[in-house]
């Protein structure tokens, strides 16, 4: 997972990254980092679960088991938390007690910060190989009319860094 290895560098030192949004303004967002997970804690993680998380995860894990990228230093409200290992059962649970009517083989991996809004992985679909495994949990609509994010882990991961962070996904 080259991108977030790069972008974890870039970060690193101050914890912000600068970037011209199409206004002409300067937008300095934050960036924190988490250890990274080695293969024997994601392999009894899965084990221990009955789960088999997307390869591409499991490749961000190994950079940072866990993050928060592009969040609104300056205004608060925006950025995104993407769970670690210790979050992503805890964060999917919360969702089902709040009334979500998550199937069994999706699991919460993001959330969009300043917003109840979060990402689901299809893990059914991802075992299947499939692309779009990704779903955007738009809590302004009923589960049944959620939509898929087209890509995997990776593509969903290089589109939110080309975007500085936005939700690409929801542009129509």
């Amino acid at each position: 997972m080259k991108q977030i290895t790069l972008l974890k560098e870039k970060t690193s030192t101050r914890n912000t990254l600068s970037y011209t949004d199409i206004f002409g303004q300067t937008i300095e967002v934050g960036f924190s980092w988490k250890n990274p997970a080695s293969e024997e804690e994601i392999n009894e993680f899965e084990s221990s679960n009955n789960i088999k998380l997307p390869k591409r995860y499991k490749e961000f894990l190994k950079v940072s088991n866990g993050a928060v990228i592009y969040e609104d230093i300056e205004d608060g409200g925006s950025g995104y938390r993407i769970l670690g290992l210790t979050e992503i059962l805890e964060s999917t649970k919360h969702r089902i007690e709040w009334g979500y009517d998550l199937k069994d083989y999706c699991i919460v991996f993001a959330e969009v910060m300043g917003n109840s809004d979060f990402l689901l992985f299809d893990l059914k679909k991802s075992e299947d190989k499939g692309n779009d495994y990704i779903i955007d949990g738009d809590t302004g609509y009923p589960v049944d009319e959620w939509e898929y994010v087209k890509g995997d882990f990776f593509h969903f991961i290089n589109r939110l860094i080309t975007t500085n962070g936005s939700m690409y996904w929801r542009w129509y």
